[in-house]
């Protein structure tokens, strides 16, 4: 018999690496065994980028925002699961009680897959010792909004899956997640679709006339810190004023960003390209490959660009570093730190070889530890086992 798994999707974005983590997994599932459905609160992304991309036939249903137990509770009754999977871009995506109407509505198994490390403002662990620190955590306002808001999920989860080692450890040691519940399934990346059509350097042939490139693809919002990138290119290009940086995609800070580039005067060697759907041919541009973020999970957009033989910068967030070797694949810089970051770049521009050495090193790496094939098989097992 086939089990039928209902995920759970809260979208807050078109294009954001939740939802296409679920579209990798959901397409890759063995449509004999399971019945896959998809409740969707919030904008539908799915049937376009599922049904109609792959020609699927998946059920998909756009269901109010729930503000109670029983907006989710009837969705889940209507679904008939043998199991529900919580797609959590974000900690505290879903309510406390959204994890009780799962476990009230007969399904015999429940999970969550957690993408993000919480935002900074979400309750974290003081360090602390003796009877009055467990009291204030136990007891209060505190303790009660801080904690068990989002520690119910980690109770009332069979599994909870993170998709970095950095995500595990944050719910584990500041939201007191059961640690024998979660486990780390990194993400992945499709080795057919990236990179496979490039030389064995992992580099495109380039004229030698041709400004080299720094790439960023990432969203235009607060998390990415792109205005750090400009304040380094401005670095960057005092120094090495022959280059060039293309920021790829779009969001609610673009004309906050394109504004500051101008005001920073970098505007011919900047360009903000807007959204892609297909980047591809930006990382067939690319010489250095940079991600300024101040959250993360674990970015597909490093996987991506490593695919291609891009040296990866990446700030020191999330599992950026379980991606990158630093000195090996690429640099680690601390976060909102445009000095160092500009100071990474110029290491970089002003060494072809080391460079080059770097590319070589990711896309080995990348095609021995970071196959998306090996990871949605993990993942696949562990909701079917």
């Amino acid at each position: 018999m086939k089990k039928r798994v209902v995920f759970v999707s809260y979208v807050y974005e078109k294009g954001g690496g939740t939802e296409k983590h679920l579209e990798d997994l959901i397409v890759r599932l063995d449509f004999s065994k399971v019945d896959p459905v998809i409740l969707c609160f919030g904008p539908d992304v799915y049937t376009e980028r599922i049904n109609q991309k792959y020609g699927l036939r998946v059920e998909i249903h756009k269901v109010p925002k729930g503000e109670t137990f029983l907006s989710y509770w009837r969705p889940f009754m209507r679904s008939r699961p043998h199991a529900i999977v919580f797609v959590n871009g974000n900690l505290g995506c879903f309510p406390w009680y959204a994890y009780v109407a799962a476990r009230c509505c007969g399904a015999w198994r429940v999970f969550a897959i957690e993408h993000l490390i919480a935002d900074p403002f979400l309750w974290p662990r003081r360090p602390g010792k003796g009877l009055l620190y467990e009291l204030r955590r136990s007891i209060g306002w505190r303790a009660r909004q801080g904690v068990w808001k989002f520690r119910t999920e980690g109770i009332l989860c069979d599994r909870v899956i993170c998709v970095s080692q950095a995500v595990n450890d944050r719910v584990v040691n500041d939201y007191d997640f059961p640690e024998h519940k979660t486990m780390t399934i990194r993400n992945g990346v499709d080795l057919n679709h990236y990179g496979s059509h490039r030389n064995g350097n992992g580099k495109k042939e380039r004229a030698s006339a041709e400004l080299p490139v720094v790439l960023c693809v990432a969203r235009l919002s607060e998390p990415k810190g792109i205005d750090i990138l400009l304040n380094a290119m401005v670095k960057v290009l005092r120094e090495s004023p022959f280059c060039k940086c293309i920021i790829v995609g779009d969001g609610p800070q673009r004309e906050e960003l394109v504004a500051m580039a101008e005001e920073l005067a970098i505007t011919q060697a900047v360009q903000f390209a807007g959204h892609i759907d297909e980047v591809r041919p930006f990382y067939e541009l690319g010489d250095i490959f940079v991600l300024s973020s101040l959250r993360e999970g674990l970015p597909l957009v490093l996987l991506e660009a490593m695919t291609y033989g891009l040296p990866c910068i990446a700030t020191d967030v999330g599992g950026s570093a379980e991606v990158i070797m630093r000195g090996e694949t690429g640099l680690v810089v601390e976060p909102r730190n445009p000095e160092e970051l500009a100071k990474a770049i110029l290491e970089l521009l002003a060494d072809p070889e080391l460079r080059r050495k770097m590319g070589q090193n990711g896309k080995k790496r990348v095609e021995k530890y970071f196959d998306i094939d090996n990871s949605m098989a993990r993942i696949s097992q562990i909701l079917l086992g």
